[in-house]
């Protein structure tokens, strides 16, 4: 083929067959700009392959889903250029020149115009980037992918959030590098082959964050293995943003390095081990890398954190200062929580992961409607996190502790019981415990919630009628007189004789 195929409208199936497609002249094979265009090999030994020249797919809107077959580009700079639209990859193999899949956006893109990346399997190789994003929503659910950088995350061009679920990401520099938006790891293995480059590089600098979208910067790993020669995750100047790692496997030279930022960064868990055994450079299981200042392991034991072993030891070297421990594993188990009190309704929650002072917990009373009164609720409470800006933090998945006051008036109530309220209906209902003069309960989440009760009945005491009756009162008196006249004159008689 020696011309572009435009799609702009429409539904098109492409069946491989077995065959292979070829593209030899400069311009891009495939346009779409409002098609939604399904390419699939329904053949038994499925051999069908598509080859280009240049770039391979170019999707502005519609859709392009791609169940299997195998695709290589022997020049030009993308695979697959994306601007907008949705791009599903189910399987297949991906050979490209320089990257394999580029997902710039529309700059300043929002809502529906921003694109969507999801890949679920395949096997993906390419010389420099297996995926690049400059923005769009990225959903990596499993793969093989290798290049030089597997993962590259960004959000210059429009606001970028990305989820791996999986996958196995083998990189010659660096395996994730992440330079802005909203970012959760939740599994996979990540290696880097060359030396002096870290599985992740983390850094979400001032003016990344000034030039490019979205109000979250954030990246959480709750899973995965992150192995390298150098760092297994390092962390450079943030600017206001949170890393937060919940769980994990780290391994490298230092299994940790962080510059300048440890502030905006919460260890919750993980297992790190280092490798180095010169101890001129670092000889120790979790190294913390912070110019000229106090190193934030120090802070962690102060804040509660446990270690396998809490011997540390300081070394100077080459003008920055390394702190490690002893131990050649370390496994960090977050012993601290945070209590928060609400001094207005006197509401105590109880955090198991703690939370950063850039957080303000608020807990409002709310109006009951006549709805919710009706299913016997006495107390409506809305509680949330909510960053310095006043944005609502999203606190999921998390063990929380409440306890709620029982006033003088709730006093009159018994069976009391939690209630999850959404868009005013109760969605759930919860166990309270009566502890001391409080209901106590625990949650995955925060909300509104409500507690409910029914009114204590008054045990009413019939009283018998003991006032005598008016007959009885005037026998009892004449019965009086007649003795007393008896004893007077039996008296008298006496006196006579």
């Amino acid at each position: 083929m020696t011309s572009t195929i435009e799609l702009t409208s429409g539904t098109f199936t492409l069946d491989l067959n077995g065959f292979k497609l070829t593209q030899n002249t400069a311009n891009t094979l495939f346009a779409l700009d409002g098609a939604n265009f399904t390419i699939t090999d329904l053949s038994a030994e499925k051999t069908g392959e598509i080859s280009s020249t240049n770039t391979m797919f170019y999707v502005d809107s519609g859709s392009l889903k791609i169940t299997n077959g195998t695709y290589n580009t022997l020049g030009g700079d993308y695979m697959f250029d994306q601007f907008s639209g949705t791009i599903i990859v189910e399987n297949g193999t991906f050979d490209a020149y320089e990257d394999i899949f580029f997902t710039e956006g529309n700059e300043g893109a929002t809502g529906l115009d921003i694109p969507n990346l999801t890949i679920e399997n395949g096997t993906f190789n390419a010389e420099d980037r297996a995926v690049c994003a400059y923005g769009g929503n990225i959903i990596i659910k499993n793969g093989e992918f290798t290049a030089n950088y597997t993962v590259y995350l960004d959000s210059d061009y429009c606001p970028l959030t990305a989820t791996i679920y999986g996958g196995t990401f083998n990189s010659n520099y660096i395996a994730l590098d992440c330079e802005g938006g909203e970012i959760l790891i939740k599994g996979g293995t990540f290696t880097t082959n060359e030396e002096d480059y870290s599985t992740i590089y983390v850094n979400y600098y001032y003016s990344n964050l000034s030039e490019g979208y979205g109000d979250t910067q954030i990246m959480t790993i709750e899973g995965g293995k992150f192995t390298s020669d150098y760092y297994g995750i390092y962390i450079n100047d943030m600017y206001e943003e949170n890393i937060i790692i919940k769980d994990g496997y780290f391994e490298g030279y230092y299994s940790g390095g962080y510059s300048d930022c440890t502030d905006n960064i919460s260890l919750q868990g993980g297992t790190f081990k280092a490798t180095a055994t010169d101890e001129e450079d670092n000889d120790g299981a979790f190294s913390i890398l912070k110019n000229n200042e106090e190193t934030s392991i120090l802070d962690l034991l102060g804040e509660g954190y446990i270690f396998d072993r809490e011997e540390t030891e300081e070394i100077e070297y080459d003008g920055d200062y390394y702190i490690c421990t002893t131990a050649k594993t370390v496994n960090v188990i977050p012993e601290k929580r945070y209590t928060y009190k609400d001094t207005t309704n006197d509401v105590t929650i109880d955090f198991p992961d703690g939370i950063s002072n850039r957080y303000s917990v608020e807990v409002t009373k709310k109006e009951i409607s006549e709805e919710l009164k009706s299913k016997n609720v006495l107390l409506l409470l809305d509680i949330v996190v909510k960053d310095l800006d006043g944005n609502v933090i999203d606190i999921t998945d998390s063990n929380i502790k409440i306890k709620i006051p029982l006033t003088e008036e709730l006093k009159k109530y018994e069976n009391y019981k939690i209630a999850y309220i959404k868009d005013g209906t109760i969605q759930e209902t919860l166990e309270g415990k009566l502890v001391g003069n409080f209901i106590e309960f625990s949650t995955t989440h925060l909300s509104e919630y409500a507690l409910t009760g029914t009114l204590i009945e008054e045990t009413v005491v019939e009283e018998k009628d003991v006032t005598p009756k008016t007959g009885n009162i005037q026998y009892t008196e004449i019965s009086a007189l007649v003795i007393i006249s008896v004893l007077i004159s039996l008296i008298l008689l006496r006196k006579e004789l």
